[in-house]
């Protein structure tokens, strides 16, 4: 009887104790783990008019707890001149760490861009990369698909900021 009662205290102690440890090695995020503030580079090629063409953006996000977010970014596409536009989106986080973004982008309060984007967090949540799964633009009053190939790279960079 004493042989059995210790056996099966020893049993339950290693149960519990594997158990810790798998719950210590998986990796869950929450909405949480985006809220601040993001700087981020934008990479890679676009469709217009069926060719690609370069186009590259640097910006920050905003994230707050409720999966809203703004944003600002610079844009050169082709080699033209810069653009400044603003953005604002919402958001969802998954327990192992992807997020999805629908992002529409504002050039003078005018909504002219629709995206989505796949996001992963790296490096302890310090880090995203992004891929980009859409991207529409308002060209001369049209919505035009423009077959993004983006790719984007972010870091953390503390609080929150106000969109200027």
């Amino acid at each position: 009887m004493k042989h059995s009662l210790v056996r099966t205290i020893g049993t339950l102690v290693l149960a519990l104790s594997l158990a810790g440890v798998a719950q210590a090695q998986q990796t869950r995020c929450e909405m949480k783990a985006l809220e601040g503030s993001w700087a981020y580079t934008e990479g890679g090629t676009v469709s217009l008019q069926g060719t690609a063409t370069a186009t590259s953006a640097v910006g920050r996000y905003a994230f707050d707890r409720l999966g809203t977010f703004t944003g600002i970014q610079w844009t050169s596409t082709a080699g033209f001149a810069v653009a400044y536009d603003t953005k604002d989106g919402t958001y969802t986080v998954n327990d192992d760490c992807t997020i999805t973004m629908t992002v529409k982008g504002y050039r003078n309060g005018v909504w002219i861009r629709d995206s989505k984007w796949q996001i992963v967090l790296a490096d302890n949540g310090k880090d995203m990369r992004g891929i980009s799964l859409s991207l529409k633009a308002l060209l001369a009053g049209n919505w035009v698909d423009l077959s993004p190939v983006l790719t984007m790279t972010g870091t953390w960079v503390g609080g929150s900021f106000e969109t200027r």
